[in-house]
């Protein structure tokens, strides 16, 4: 299990290969002390970023949530956009569903007392 290694950009300290390219040439220690800011170039995946346009969000709002949720991904098997996605779908969904009951209720209580006018206030 020899894997090549490399030096940390900032510390020298010898990083598996692997790692340096994980962290834009940084250990883990200096990664973290890193500003976490997407390169000018990263954009969210196109698969992904059609279905964040499918709930009706526009994915450029989302690029900064992205490179956070990439850069904090450990695991090359994961798809670290799925989750950002996923969560986003999720609440729009719910959003969806309740919507509709708390407009009702916002209705409701507005029938029920409704709004002060300077009129109303006369018959006081």
């Amino acid at each position: 299990m020899n894997e090549p290694k490399t030096r940390c950009k900032q510390c020298n300290r010898s990083i598996l290969q692997r790692t340096a390219d994980k962290r834009e040439g940084f250990c883990a220690i200096c990664h973290c002390r890193q500003p976490n800011i997407p390169p000018d170039d990263f954009e969210i995946p196109a698969p992904h970023a059609e279905r964040i346009k499918a709930i009706g969000l526009d994915p450029t709002n989302y690029v900064q949530k992205a490179w956070d949720e990439k850069s904090q991904s450990f695991s090359d098997s994961d798809d670290p956009f799925e989750k950002l996605v996923s969560n986003l779908e999720d609440r729009a969904a719910r959003y969806l569903k309740w919507l509709p009951e708390v407009r009702e209720f916002a209705n409701a209580c507005g029938r029920k007392n409704p709004n002060i006018t300077p009129e109303s206030c006369d018959k006081i």
